[in-house]
């Protein structure tokens, strides 16, 4: 027992020199040695743990746990906002960003109108958006009975479709 105690000693003793090294406030030192354990527990998660590389994989990972289960919950709310957005900023990237959203929510024919709607007065010449797909939207299409494709990729009227 006492050779647990000399070790929880030491590690207060470690975190109170850090605490000082680093210039955080003379009160975690209170903390630190007043509240042996946790005392130490909370100094690492509330100033060490946040300035790590550990710290921002675990908020990615966080977030993507939420986001999943958010997706679960609602799959839809993602598409209602995108609509929301190209409501009332239709700009191409607000386009491309629903379009996106419609083939995740398995829409794809009104993807495919959204990214036509983005290939129209100056941009008529350009090549597809960033991100657009024709090549999935031809695969489906082939394997259908009409075998008509339904989108306006110029690989299609030059005999590449793939």
């Amino acid at each position: 027992m006492p050779l647990l105690g000399a070790i929880v000693l030491l590690i207060q003793f470690c975190f109170a020199y850090h605490a000082l090294k680093t210039g955080r406030p003379y009160w975690w030192i209170f903390v630190i040695m007043g509240f042996p354990i946790m005392g130490c527990v909370i100094y690492y998660f509330v100033e060490v743990f946040p300035k790590t590389r550990e710290s921002a994989k675990a908020e990615r990972a966080i977030n993507k746990v939420v986001s999943e289960l958010s997706r679960a919950i609602d799959p839809e709310k993602e598409l209602r906002q995108r609509i929301a957005e190209a409501e009332l900023n239709p700009s191409i990237d607000n386009k491309i960003a629903l379009a996106r959203e419609c083939v995740a929510s398995n829409l794809p024919g009104e993807a495919v109108k959204l990214y036509r709607s983005c290939l129209a007065g100056a941009f008529v010449r350009d090549p597809p958006p960033q991100g657009a797909r024709p090549r999935r939207c031809c695969a489906r299409t082939r394997a259908s009975r009409t075998g008509t494709c339904a989108c306006s990729s110029r690989a299609h009227s030059r005999g590449r479709a793939t």
